[in-house]
């Protein structure tokens, strides 16, 4: 089993101690940004394996930093994280290259099933 590096991007130091401390009990190496230029250098910079980039972003949006990646070609998955749970901000954000969209308040449960899902696992101990 290799550990997974994934970034959290949340400007809400709440959520990303929750996904930290989840993510690092399933194995992975969590790597924090609290705004979207942090995000988007991280993800250029990084060998990430995953991201999971919050919709609202101090000074950059998570819709631009997924389209940062995705034009220097960077094809790590990436889930949007929101509490925006409109369908046309869920349909924009696989548009511009997220694999995966979830709202928030996102369990424990559902957010391990997404990343498995997007992985094509059945857990991280699987990569």
């Amino acid at each position: 089993m290799r550990q997974p590096t994934i970034l959290v991007a949340d400007d809400s130091r709440l959520v990303t101690h929750l996904l930290r401390r989840w993510l690092s009990a399933a194995g992975a190496n969590v790597i924090v940004a609290d705004d979207g230029p942090s995000a988007a250098s991280i993800g250029m910079t990084t060998a990430l394996d995953l991201a999971l980039v919050d919709h609202v972003l101090p000074g950059m949006v998570g819709s631009e930093v997924v389209m940062t990646w995705r034009q220097a070609d960077k094809t790590f998955p990436v889930i949007m994280i929101s509490a925006v749970a409109d369908e046309k901000t869920r349909t924009e954000s696989l548009a511009i290259g997220a694999n995966a969209y979830l709202s928030k308040p996102i369990s424990h449960e559902e957010l391990l099933e997404t990343i498995n899902f997007v992985f094509g696992v059945d857990s991280l101990d699987d990569l």
